[in-house]
């Protein structure tokens, strides 16, 4: 994978259980320097022979499902992405006071009592 990203934060390392094996993977939340939007590069430490991927910055709404998902680049939607994004989300509200909000806004007028 190429690194067309500048770092947010600094590396940070998480274990996730998926299916009975266990992942060890290195995330860097990031600005892509392709386009204006954030993303976390995920490197796969273990178990080998897994690609490194990018998640996008936050759930999406994908027409496959009925409920908003973690997906990649590709607009893949694996259960790896599912359980490695919830973990993703809970380590930066704990450890680095950043929030993803999940739910789409709208509109401005949304947001504005009327």
């Amino acid at each position: 994978m190429n690194k067309n990203f500048t770092p947010l934060t600094d590396p940070f390392i998480l274990h996730v259980l998926h299916d009975g094996i266990a992942y060890d993977v290195e995330v860097t939340y990031a600005k892509s320097a392709d386009c204006c939007e954030n993303l976390f590069s995920v490197v796969v430490l273990q178990p080998g022979g897994v690609e490194s991927f990018r998640l996008k910055e936050k759930p999406t709404a994908n027409h496959a499902f009925d409920h908003m998902v973690w997906t990649d680049g590709n607009n893949l939607a694996k259960p790896l992405y599912q359980e490695l994004g919830f973990e993703i989300e809970q380590h930066l509200k704990k450890h680095l006071n950043i929030f993803l909000f999940d739910a789409p806004v709208v509109g401005s007028e949304d947001l504005l009592e009327k």
